[in-house]
């Protein structure tokens, strides 16, 4: 395809999904251009663009915060994801180290009582190592986005992250970006 700038965040977000659901179809995919994605977005293929959806993706989600861990459990949950709550970082240690759980994804709050982000995902990525296990994807939630704050992040051993207040489209982003691509799909069959 051939995307010319200015772009918009919708050109982007509307071209990998596209992509993805043709490469999941095994269909070829059109030549993709801004008015070829203009005209999906005014007709019947609007929605088939843009409700990108998962299957069987399993997300841990330590957040202590009620509030934000409802909106983005409800968010992510639209997404067809199955949440885990944990409301501290011991918690999400303790889920994340059960034999019989796996997760794709695991979105860490930085600060949350008994043990915070960074402390349950240094455990976390030590428990790795010690079992020789894949690095699981962990994206800081931050509400300090501060000059070098995802650098702290980053050497904590996390992948990414997303500041609060966080909005839809910064969690589309990392669930685009983490979520492995065969567990992507298209709820609408006209992709």
């Amino acid at each position: 395809g051939l995307l010319t700038k200015p772009l918009s965040h919708w050109h982007l977000r509307d071209t990998l999904a596209a992509i993805a659901a043709f490469k999941k179809s095994g269909e070829p995919a059109p030549f993709i251009t801004k008015h070829s994605l203009g005209d999906s977005r005014s007709g019947p293929k609007k929605k088939a663009i843009q409700q990108l959806k998962f299957t069987d993706a399993k997300i841990l989600l330590a957040e202590d915060n009620p509030v934000n861990q409802m909106v983005a459990t409800k968010i992510l949950e639209k997404y067809g994801c199955h949440i885990t709550a944990a409301t501290d970082g011991q918690q999400a240690i303790d889920h994340f180290m059960m034999p019989e759980q796996t997760y794709d994804l695991i979105f860490m709050d930085c600060h949350m009582p008994v043990k915070d982000g960074f402390e349950a995902t240094d455990e976390i990525r030590k428990f790795e190592a010690a079992r020789q296990r894949k690095r699981m994807p962990i994206i800081a939630f931050t509400a300090h986005v501060l000059k070098g704050d995802d650098d702290k992040c980053f050497a904590a051993g996390m992948d990414d992250y997303i500041p609060k207040p966080f909005q839809q489209t910064d969690l589309e982003r990392v669930l685009m970006k983490w979520i492995p691509i065969e567990k992507r799909v298209l709820a609408s069959s006209d992709a």
